[in-house]
């Protein structure tokens, strides 16, 4: 069964390990040798999709031959990582449920009548003032 997996899936397997191997040369927080702190997985999750968006945008400009400006590169330079002093995203690790969603609506359709009966009370005003001057 370890001879027949191999020979199906082992160039999927040399182009994954090939991929975290870049991954961790590239971004010295991705490598073994590094300790991962981070306040939520999802701080770390992002951390890592945008190391791998970068490094997808960089194969494909060195495949297409794109022509990079001096600043497009300046994620490569060596010092260049997230700061552990704060948080990524402070508001990353926020819980945000239905109920949260369904006020923040409510809050909203509630400036929304308001907004939208301004106009209504304005013209009323208007309307109040003309006939008041007319009368007398």
């Amino acid at each position: 069964d370890e001879t027949n997996f191999n020979a199906m899936f082992g160039g999927f397997r040399s182009t994954s390990e090939a991929t975290f191997g870049d991954l961790g040369k590239t971004f010295a927080k991705f490598n073994n040798k590094e300790i991962v702190k981070t306040a939520s997985k999802k701080e770390f999750n992002l951390a890592l999709r945008l190391c791998l968006l970068l490094m997808n945008v960089r194969n494909f400009a060195q495949a297409l031959s794109i022509e990079e400006s001096p600043h497009h590169d300046d994620w490569m330079k060596e010092g260049v990582d997230y700061p552990q002093e704060r948080q990524l995203v402070p508001e990353l690790t926020e819980v945000v449920t239905v109920q949260n969603k369904l006020e923040n609506g409510m809050e909203l359709l509630r400036l929304q009548e308001e907004f939208l009966g301004l106009d209504d009370n304005d013209d009323e005003d208007d309307e109040m003032e003309n006939g008041n001057e007319s009368d007398q």
